[in-house]
């Protein structure tokens, strides 16, 4: 990032601790003075890894995870009458020898499975690597998408989503370090927002089976799943309008050697209505428990604009409400 964002695009999500927002306010700072002099810290093209996934048997993901979760956990997400949980495996020990006193980084792959409510028996699960991206307090400062975390703790356009069929999964995965964990947040080198490459990983909700893997470059500012397509909005610095060059990626699920459709949007992709896409003049994720309402445009997967709804409201990170509702 190059310079300070209009003050009506340059929201971005904020925590309730005074520690994200001092890293976020620094990673800007520190872009604007040191961008010239020092250069932006870029990704290593070695450490960008292909996805993998692996079967898991119910007795592997029980010695993998600490403890098992429940359909009414936080990040679980219902699907018909079942729940999909994405869960960090215990490191082994030689994981934990291979990491510094410093290293906070976690596992690399994560743990997805899908659950029957009823019993919580897994139905299926899946190992993913690298690791579904994480949000909230679990992240750090290595990567723009981490400095940004809370983007993707909105649901209805985070980390993890299901098609409103449940016929879909896709997953955020974790983009490789752009510079190391032990950098302090306000004394790291900047980070090149533009040049950040993510994978997406799209699973068949009933098997666990993988449907379509998406690189995308750029700052991941959200993703949904419509019941045939998956929709990713990127951006090139944390915010989508002006120079942030915002771009919702449209690819098919039916038709997975299919390239993309693309439009740009100075707004930001909050959700999805009825097969239509959200967007929204701000980011929900910005401030989730603040009651002042906006006005969001519904648009098909082309972009063209299908009608807006006015006086809508966040959930906390939760969700969108519309008037009274």
């Amino acid at each position: 990032m190059t310079r300070t964002p209009p003050r009506c695009h340059s929201r971005i999500p904020r925590r309730t601790a005074l520690r994200r927002r001092h890293a976020i306010g620094s990673a800007l700072a520190v872009m604007v003075l040191l961008a010239g002099a020092l250069g932006a810290c870029s990704q290593d093209p070695s450490q960008f890894r292909q996805v993998e996934t692996t079967a898991l048997s119910a007795s592997q993901v029980a010695e993998r995870t600490a403890e098992a979760p429940t359909s009414a956990d936080r990040g679980s997400l219902p699907v018909g009458e079942d729940y999909i949980h994405v869960s960090a495996p215990e490191l082994t020990q030689k994981e934990r020898e291979k990491r510094s006193g410093r290293d906070q980084t976690g596992p690399d792959s994560s743990i997805v499975a899908r659950y029957r409510a009823s019993d919580n028996s897994v139905l299926w699960a899946r190992e993913v690597t690298p690791a579904v991206a994480r949000t909230g307090e679990d992240s750090d400062n290595t990567s723009p998408q981490e400095v940004a975390s809370d983007l993707l703790s909105w649901k209805p356009a985070g980390s993890a989503v299901v098609s409103p069929d449940g016929r879909y999964l896709s997953l955020v995965l974790r983009p490789p370090q752009m510079r190391p964990n032990s950098d302090s947040e306000d004394g790291g080198r900047p980070l090149d927002v533009a040049a950040q490459r993510t994978h997406i990983v799209v699973l068949d909700a009933a098997s666990g089976e993988t449907v379509r893997t998406v690189e995308v470059s750029g700052l991941i500012l959200g993703q949904v799943l419509v019941n045939d397509a998956l929709a990713v909005e990127t951006a090139e610095h944390y915010y989508p309008a002006g120079d942030g060059n915002g771009k919702v990626a449209v690819y098919s699920l039916t038709d997975t050697a299919a390239g993309p459709t693309s439009f740009s949007s100075d707004q930001w992709l909050i959700g999805v209505d009825d097969g239509a896409l959200l967007l929204s003049p701000q980011s929900l994720a910005a401030d989730p428990y603040d009651d002042k309402p906006v006005t969001l445009t519904r648009v098909d997967t082309r972009g063209q604009s299908l009608g807006t709804i006015d006086g809508v409201t966040a959930d906390g990170f939760k969700g969108w409400q519309r008037p009274g509702q």
